[in-house]
This record gives C-alpha cells, sequence and structure tokens, in this order.
C-alpha cells in the first residue's frame, strides 16, 4: 500500500515523484520523464510526466531523440511511422518542412520526401511542400527544388523572373530575350525580332544603327551620325551632324574658314571668283563691283570705274578709267597698263607714242615723225604731197633741195623715183634744151630731156635759181610757163 521511507510508511496517495514505491519497498525518485502513479506507487511514462515525447514502455522518448521507427507525442506508446519520417519538433510522423528540408513530399503529409537530387519536372518542391509538376515552360532546379524559366526550359523566349515569355510574346519596350536569358527591354528605337533587339528593322529607329543599337538622333555626334536606321558613320572633314536630322551637315560651325557647296566645305585657298564666301555661308560667285575672291570675301583686287572692277591694261580702260585707245587711222590698238600702242595704216604715224597714255591713235596723217610731232605736208604744187620736218617752203625757203622734194612726189606718182629729178635745167624745146639761168628742177628719164609735164623753179642763186621762179611750177618748154599752183 505504500513504500518506506526509513521507518516510515509513506501509503501510495502520499507518494510523489521523488519518493514513489510499492509493497513496503524503500521509497525511491522517479526517473526524468516518469511521474509516481499514486494508485500503484510505480514510477510511470504517461501523458503527465512525458508530455513532448512519447513512452517506450515506462522510458519516455523526447521529441529530439525520436526516429521513423519510434515516435510520438503526449506520453503515448511510442511507434514507428509509415513513411519512417517522425517530426522531431512534434513527435507527428509527417513529411513537412522539417521532416524534409531538402526536398518535397510525395503524396502530401502522409507520403514520402522526395529529395531534391531525386525530383523532375513532374514532380518537384522545396522544403516539405507538396511535389507539384513544374509549368510547361519551366524545369525543376535539382539543387533548390524549385521550378525555374531557365536556357532548358525557356529555349524560345527570355525569363521573366520565372515566367517565360516567348517570342510572339515580348515587346522592345518591355521585354525581349532568348535562350532563357532575363528579359530586359531594348534600347529606344530598336526592334525585338526572335528575341533580339536590332536597330533598323521596321523603321522604328529615327537615328543611325551602331551595331544593334539605335543611337538617338540627340545623342549623335561627328562620329557617329545616320539617320533612319542606317549604320552610324563619321561625318567628312568640314561637316557635322546635325541633330536634328542625323544628316552630315557643311555649316558655320564645321567651315568657319570657307563656304559651302552643297555640303561640301570649300577652304579660302580652293575658292574661286565664282564660288566664294565665308563661315559656313553658302558659295556663291563674286559679281560686280567686286569680282575678285579674298579669304572668302568679294572684293575688287583691280580699279573700280564706274562701280565696275576694271582691269586698266584694256583699249577701253588703259591706264585709267575711261581712257581709252582711239583707233584714229589705226588698225588695231594694245594697252600694257601703262600706255597704248597701235598698228597704224599706211602713210600715218604715232608720234607721240611716248607720251602716256597716248589714246589719240596714230594721230599724224604723215609716214614719218619729227620728234614727237607729225611731219609738216608739203604740196608739189600738181595734186601730191611730200613730207619732212621743215615749215612751208616760201621766198627765200624755195631751195633747190627742196624743189627736188616736190619733184620726187611727181616723180612717184607716175611710176617714177627721185632718182629721175635734178636741178640747174634751163628751158627745153623737144628735146633741145637751152642752159639757164634761170634754172629749174626737172623729172627726167635719160638726164638729157625732162620726162614729165612740169618743172620747179627755186630760190637759190648759188645753184642759178631766181626769185621770179620761186615756189613756181613751170612747164618743160622755151620759154618756161607757170602751171598749176605754187609748190611749198
Amino acid at each position: 500500500m505504500g513504500c518506506c521511507n526509513g521507518n516510515t510508511c509513506v501509503l501510495y496517495g502520499s507518494e510523489s515523484y521523488n519518493s514513489c514505491g510499492a509493497a513496503g519497498a524503500a521509497c525511491a525518485p522517479c526517473s526524468m520523464g516518469q511521474e509516481c502513479n499514486l494508485s500503484t506507487g510505480a514510477c510511470v511514462c504517461d501523458a503527465n510526466s512525458c508530455p513532448n515525447g512519447c513512452c517506450n514502455g515506462n522510458v519516455c522518448v523526447q521529441f529530439a531523440s525520436q526516429t521513423g521507427s519510434q515516435c510520438g507525442k503526449g506520453g503515448a506508446a511510442c511507434g514507428p511511422c509509415a513513411n519512417n519520417l517522425c517530426d522531431l519538433t512534434t513527435g507527428v510522423c509527417a513529411c513537412d518542412a522539417n521532416t524534409c528540408p531538402s526536398g518535397c513530399c510525395t503524396g502530401g503529409a502522409s507520403g514520402t520526401c522526395e529529395a531534391y537530387a531525386s525530383e523532375s519536372n513532374g514532380s518537384c518542391g522545396v522544403s516539405g511542400a507538396t511535389c507539384a509538376p513544374c509549368a510547361a515552360t519551366q524545369e525543376c532546379n535539382k539543387n533548390s527544388g524549385q521550378c525555374v524559366c531557365d536556357a532548358t526550359s525557356c529555349p524560345n523566349g527570355c525569363c521573366n523572373g520565372n515566367t517565360c515569355v516567348l517570342y510572339a510574346n515580348q515587346s522592345p519596350t518591355t521585354q525581349c530575350g532568348t535562350g532563357g536569358a532575363q528579359c530586359a527591354p531594348c534600347g529606344s528605337g530598336d526592334t525585338c525580332t526572335s528575341g533580339v533587339c536590332s536597330c533598323g528593322g521596321g523603321g522604328s529607329c529615327a537615328g543611325c544603327c551602331n551595331g544593334n543599337t539605335c543611337e538617338q538622333l540627340s545623342s549623335e555626334s561627328d562620329q557617329s551620325c545616320g539617320s533612319n536606321g542606317a549604320t552610324c558613320a563619321m561625318c567628312p572633314a568640314g561637316q557635322e551632324c546635325n541633330k536634328a536630322t542625323g544628316q552630315c551637315v557643311c555649316d558655320a560651325t564645321s567651315c568657319p574658314n570657307g563656304c559651302c557647296n552643297g555640303n561640301t566645305c570649300e577652304a579660302y585657298s580652293g575658292q574661286s571668283p565664282t564660288s566664294c564666301g565665308t563661315k559656313g555661308a553658302n558659295c556663291a560667285p563674286c559679281s560686280q563691283p567686286s569680282p575678285d575672291c579674298s579669304n572668302g570675301v568679294c572684293s575688287c583686287l583691280e580699279t573700280v570705274c564706274s562701280g565696275t572692277c576694271t582691269q586698266l591694261n584694256t583699249t577701253s580702260n588703259c591706264s585709267a578709267c575711261g581712257d581709252k585707245c582711239n583707233l584714229t587711222n589705226a588698225g588695231s590698238a594694245t594697252c600694257n597698263g601703262s600706255t597704248c600702242s597701235y598698228t597704224c595704216s599706211a602713210g600715218d604715224s604715232d608720234c607721240n607714242y611716248a607720251t602716256a597714255p597716248d589714246t589719240d591713235g596714230c594721230e599724224c596723217k604723215t609716214p614719218a615723225c619729227c620728234g614727237a610731232s607729225c611731219q609738216i605736208t608739203h604740196s608739189d604744187g600738181v595734186g601730191q604731197s611730200f613730207y619732212d620736218c621743215n615749215a612751208l617752203y616760201t621766198g627765200a625757203a624755195c631751195s633747190d633741195a627742196a624743189a627736188i622734194e616736190a619733184c620726187t612726189a611727181y616723180a612717184i606718182s607716175i611710176g617714177g623715183s627721185a632718182a629721175g629729178c635734178s636741178d640747174e635745167w634751163g628751158c627745153c624745146t623737144g628735146h633741145n634744151c637751152t642752159p639757164g639761168p634761170p634754172y629749174t628742177v626737172c623729172y627726167s628719164v635719160n638726164g638729157t630731156s625732162p620726162s614729165g609735164n612740169y618743172c620747179w623753179g627755186y630760190n637759190d642763186t648759188s645753184q642759178g635759181g631766181t626769185g621770179a621762179l620761186e615756189c613756181k611750177v613751170t612747164s618743160t618748154g622755151c620759154p618756161a610757163v607757170v602751171e598749176g599752183s605754187n609748190w611749198n
């Protein structure tokens, strides 16, 4: 009815965990996980003594010490688990996160644990969750037990998280990719084709394509320029990239030391009067009064005459504006920039040629000059002229030498020459000539009788002349008769 504590009997109803026994046995403490049954005096394992375990006989097996073959809770009798999985935190036979931390549970909590390495696309899960099939575009990662989107499960699309976005559902502005790579938006202006961002397709790139990247107009540079999806290219020297149009252009920035001929920069050194300009302005021809081009500026390098840039080496403007070489008695004229030169007509002369600019042509109607002056024009008295540098002959100046000049003019007019003219002729009847004085100058082919109709009197007494016939034209007969006009 109790146990003996020394010589004192401790009845069942008074026994305790520390003093328990039966049939007068010495009282003794119960083991951990037991309590004293006050009806039998026996140390027992039950719900009170073993709330966090199961009882294997009278031994309390705590949760942490349980196994798949010895599992239970609340002091119940330990028993084996059908799936051999005992949750060591609850004493419950179950497939859960504690019993299957590196796998999934096939058949739910009462099922078995399928480790990651054994999982498949049809049975996949993590941390004791119920195994489930992966989506059609996913596969089971045997290292993590997760259904994932990757290159194997999504070869014809990209992965948005663990969702496979197929080519047909991709968008260049939000998600594009291939081979299970992570989806990403394409650059502005790019297109997405078969999971690849590309430039220039479909006219979506207003700028130029740098590889498969659309370079927007505002981001272009002189080294990378283009439009409408064309390949980006470097602008030539003398051009810059217009960021509004993507065109390489010639302008004030790219061509400060020249002018623009279309989109070509013409430097100062290459300009001409027909194509001139500066600071990137359009090349244009120079016109009067500034027809020359110097450093991009139209100017007159010559002389402005009446609003016209003029070279002063022409027959219209010789040495000065308006100084014209007149073709008086001349067939042609030239100007060397200082003075005129002429090709005189036969019998005419330019006697003041040394006086620049000599614009009066061949001013002398004489065959030669007297220095810078015209020769004196004399008359032979019978219609011809002769020329020398002496004043008109009158009085004592009517010498035999002058008379020979007058005779020569006549002789030439009838086909003769000066050789037929001589002085100291008297009067002649037929071929019989009476010696003078007075003497005259006559023309004779044979030297014995005059050959013409006229003789020329002279006033030179030393040569047999007489004042009565000075500067007179006479007949060749005897007596001599004055004919025609005086010679001079």
